[in-house]
């Protein structure tokens, strides 16, 4: 409060105030002017409550006594400036859309530290010179005209924005003076522009932009209940810093499948690999179906639950955002996939077609005579001869069981898997795939249990799994252990592979629900068209049949239609 004494004050003191409410304004705080006035009984009417031609109090026009004034200062909400920070660190483009004048706009601003001297020019408008800018509705490229009927656009609707437009829509930070048809607009020509845009607020006047963005967020405690009701996200601690929070777990979803699809792509690829040529060079599988079905167990429900459990880290913070169109599996987690299933089928193909040239034995039930090593599992020879003696023959089998061969070939391919898994916890070409492994428990719990559980099938499930009744060597274990632990190596090298030439697949296909709000009101015109055009086909006919009819039509000529219209 700024007191003053009673008394009528003079045209510089005056013109001193008005500076004083003018300076406090500027400094981003609202002044309010408290004064009062002595009035006789009926003075200005019974109620003092007369009005000139311009609807103001006579009561007010003169002589009031200034007592001071209250200035009203907007904080920053706590933890702001510290979140808006993070989120420009991650790619994230912050900005404010207020209905408070340029001069408090811009204050905001810079106290959070969205803008700084060295950016205002070009990245301040107000609502009305944006909506001047961006016009109220979106253009066909086609045909250049706001309600479309091109028959090239009915096809395809494409939409544009005009070319000076684009240069504002990416400078923008402050939107100030905005009315919620302008903050609407705002998000739509983002979307226009190719940005994924989150909206968050808190009043009434926010809903029309919270309706139309990818993802709207509100306050538990400040925000109000139609806020609430049109929110898709509430914090409800009320700390702006929860959402780096929302950020953080969003992506770590995505990184979760995306470390999902390389383990189950490299798994499956070099399965069927295997299992393909086998058949056709020994004509036989080294794989039994019991070892398929405790495989598959280990590629579906083990791995989601290691790799999908994952707590997010500070370190996504550092990633930039993923694109609508981005592909699923990148040129990068491609290299892997490729990289990680070559060297897998080469030393499975080692362990198949010669492994009975370096695997050593020691059970002479086991043992080719010849070279000293293990006997192959291998039933016919390469030309159909099964005579052989160095072979696996139907008759030894019957007496002794599955051979030790293929047994190892078994256990190679869960302990080659295990390894990749751990591989696959980084897809971003991260040197230290190790870094964090210890704070998640329950990856460690699985990988551990899955590598206890296969030693145990190897040496003790002889009747159960088919594994050879002896279990392995400890000379085997180390070989085994030795090669699997090689995919580590080869990792490494596949860091040093430019990912540039390998192939990426598994673009996001656009969901309806998350197209620019424009571009769903520019389809629903095109339905309007067409359904004119068919009025000679409906004609009068049952209203069921008629809603069944143009749900039908509008599905067959892919035309969506904006969910808020569907009774219409």
């Amino acid at each position: 409060f700024f007191f003053s004494s009673r008394r009528r004050h003079t045209r510089s003191a005056s013109v001193s105030w008005a500076r004083r409410c003018v300076q406090e304004t500027d400094n981003a705080v609202r002044t309010i002017a408290i004064a009062y006035k002595d009035l006789a009984q009926d003075e200005f009417g019974a109620r003092h409550d007369q009005q000139d031609s311009n609807h103001k109090y006579l009561a007010e026009e003169s002589d009031l006594v200034l007592i001071g004034l209250i200035c009203v200062k907007f904080r920053v909400r706590k933890g702001a400036p510290e979140t808006i920070k993070f989120c420009q660190q991650s790619g994230i483009k912050i900005i404010i859309a207020t209905g408070e004048g340029e001069a408090n706009a811009t204050i905001s601003a810079k106290e959070c530290g969205i803008i700084d001297e060295a950016n205002l020019e070009g990245s301040i408008f107000t609502g009305g010179k944006l909506m001047s800018i961006l016009g109220e509705d979106p253009v066909c490229e086609k045909c250049h005209q706001e309600k479309c009927s091109c028959e090239e656009s009915q096809k395809a609707p494409q939409i544009i924005i005009p070319k000076e437009s684009e240069k504002v829509i990416h400078n923008v930070s402050v939107l100030c003076r905005a009315r919620p048809q302008d903050k609407r607009r705002l998000v739509t020509g983002l979307q226009e522009a190719g940005y994924v845009v989150g909206v968050v607020g808190n009043n009434t006047g926010d809903i029309f932009a919270m309706a139309v963005a990818n993802v709207s967020l509100t306050f538990g405690l400040a925000g109000t209940e139609t806020a609430k009701k049109h929110a898709s996200i509430i914090i409800l601690d009320d700390d702006f810093s929860s959402l780096l929070s929302a950020i953080k777990w969003g992506r770590n979803i995505f990184a979760s499948l995306k470390k999902f699809v390389q383990f189950q792509l490299t798994v499956n690829l070099v399965f069927i690999v295997f299992e393909i040529v086998s058949a056709i060079v020994i004509s036989e599988s080294a794989l039994f179906p019991v070892h398929m079905l405790w495989i598959n167990l280990i590629m579906d429900s083990f791995a989601s639950l290691a790799l999908a459990t994952e707590s997010p880290s500070d370190d996504l913070l550092s990633t930039s955002p993923h694109k609508k169109d981005e592909h699923l599996i990148s040129k990068r987690m491609m290299k892997h996939i490729i990289g990680q299933a070559i060297y897998q089928l080469g030393v499975l193909f080692l362990f198949l077609f010669a492994g009975e040239y370096f695997l050593p034995e020691i059970d002479d039930t086991q043992k080719n005579l010849e070279t000293g090593y293990i006997r192959t599992g291998r039933r016919w020879g390469y030309d159909g001869d099964e005579t052989d003696d160095s072979l696996y023959s139907k008759a030894l089998k019957e007496e002794l069981g599955p051979s030790r061969h293929f047994t190892i070939i078994f256990t190679l391919f869960v302990f080659l898997q295990l390894v990749n898994e751990v591989n696959c916890r980084k897809v971003n070409d991260e040197i230290n795939i190790f870094k964090g492994i210890f704070s998640n428990s329950f990856f460690l719990i699985v990988w551990i249990s899955t590598l206890i559980l296969q030693v145990l099938i190897t040496e003790f499930g002889y009747r159960v799994f088919r594994v050879f009744k002896n279990g392995l060597h400890w000379k085997q274990w180390l070989i085994l252990l030795a090669f699997a632990l090689g995919g580590l190596v080869v990792r490494l090298l596949l860091l040093l592979i430019p990912e540039s030439f390998c192939p990426e697949t598994g673009a996001k296909r656009e969901n309806p629900e998350e197209a620019p709000y424009s571009e769903l009101n520019l389809r629903k015109n095109h339905a309007k068209i067409f359904m004119e055009r068919q009025k000679g086909i409906l004609g009068v006919i049952d209203e069921d049949l008629k809603h069944g009819l143009i749900s039908h039509i509008l599905k067959e000529t892919n035309v969506l239609i904006h969910r808020k219209d569907h009774n219409q």
